[in-house]
């Protein structure tokens, strides 16, 4: 089975975009790019996009679970808003089929839901279902498993997707493919190296991907080390936690990370190595190099689509390059897609061109609006990056100076 590909994802009434915003990440032939960098001031709604692009994921996979409600955070700047469904739609591939798929919510229940198809005969998209405020209207909808039966089976605020998928449906299939097919790595400020040492323990093959790529990218680290291990007494009862914590702290243990380097003498030769505890001798750089790598080597060996947001900080501009460069290369063997809001602005013009730049900022009333480079009046041959740092496209920040 293949993978889903995001072609474009549509937002409204959702945290700073208010009216539907949509960012198109397929090229003009309607072919997903291997490669979209969104650029924008701070505080533009770069990394909204992401927030949005994840609550939709985690709609589709969590609605139908107990005590779930829908992630409703309006728009608070404009009257009215407060009150009116929040919108997602995503348009996508899977095996061969281009589909549509929005929904509609507010606090408690999901308002509108619509799912169409391709058809393979007429390149028609085809309604599959449509329920709103009262419930499935759409003749489509029985003959394709959404009828008056899932719907009595489902709550207000469950998706009829999430709910048909516990029935294999094969059109909630696409949808839970295209949830699966993009991962999503937020910068909320927390440690993310939990989630790359998961993704690398018991993952030889990536492990060993990651290796070649430190070698490639100069770094001295020879190899890493993960193991297992448990807390002493004295580090559990120093810790200021109820002791049932403790006590399943104490079952459970913590994993240890690792980088391991050359120990040399004085001649300078390699005598041994040495491990270097990964979270407290390890620089920034080296840590959000591993942030970034590791999801992205995994992206490229699934054929996924990878969103990074807030893409390059703490990176050297020439790695940052060489990580984004992949999904352009003889190694991006699975068509693997990345997106990654910036503010890196070395990757215009020489890993991202023209088309592959989208900008974000915000209009007089503090919404969120998208627009891609091209839309913006730049060129092909115009040297990119250096009449975006001069504004001449928008969306970078107005300093005033004295």
């Amino acid at each position: 089975m293949g993978n889903a590909k995001l072609l474009s994802f549509r937002i409204a009434n959702y945290r700073s975009f208010y009216t539907p915003q949509s960012f198109n990440f397929a090229d003009r032939d309607g072919r997903p790019r291997p490669l979209t960098v969104i650029y924008g001031p701070n505080s533009s709604g770069k990394s909204n996009s992401a927030y949005a692009l994840q609550d939709f994921r985690a709609c589709i996979v969590n609605s139908s679970s107990a005590n779930w409600h829908p992630p409703y955070i309006p728009f608070m700047l404009r009257q009215g808003a407060t009150g009116k469904p929040t919108e997602f739609e995503a348009i996508f591939t899977f095996e061969g089929r281009r589909y549509s798929y929005s929904f509609a919510y507010v606090s408690k229940r999901i308002t509108e839901e619509t799912l169409r198809a391709e058809s393979l005969k007429t390149g028609r998209m085809n309604l599959v279902f449509h329920r709103g405020d009262r419930g499935v209207d759409s003749k489509s909808a029985s003959k394709n498993g959404f009828g008056k039966a899932l719907q009595e089976r489902t709550r207000p605020e469950t998706l009829l997707v999430t709910k048909a998928h516990e029935d294999n449906n094969p059109f909630s299939a696409a949808v839970f493919s295209l949830v699966e097919s993009t991962p999503i790595m937020l910068d909320r400020g927390l440690d993310r190296t939990p989630q790359f040492v998961d993704m690398l323990k018991g993952n030889e093959d990536l492990r060993g991907k990651i290796l070649k790529l430190l070698r490639d990218c100069d770094f001295t680290i020879r190899d890493i080390a993960i193991g297992e291990t448990r807390f002493s007494e004295d580090d559990l009862s120093a810790l200021p936690l109820p002791a049932e914590i403790r006590q399943a702290l104490a079952v459970k243990g913590y994993t240890t990370f690792s980088t391991l380097h050359a120990v040399r003498d004085d001649e300078l030769s390699i005598v041994g190595m040495g491990a270097m505890d990964f979270w407290s001798l390890e620089s920034n750089g080296t840590r959000k190099f591993f942030e970034m790598a590791v999801p992205i080597v995994d992206a490229l060996d699934n054929g996924y689509t990878l969103y990074l947001d807030e893409y390059g900080s703490y990176l050297h501009p020439s790695l940052a390059k060489a990580l984004v460069a992949l999904f352009k290369s003889t190694e991006n063997k699975r068509g693997a897609c990345l997106i990654v809001n910036t503010q890196d602005t070395s990757l215009m013009g020489d890993v991202a061109k023209r088309d592959d730049i989208l900008l974000v900022d915000k209009n007089m009333a503090e919404e969120s609006r998208v627009a891609s480079l091209k839309d913006r009046g730049a060129r092909t041959t115009e040297p990119l990056e250096d009449r975006y740092l001069r504004g001449l496209y928008g969306s970078v920040p107005r300093v005033r100076t004295r």
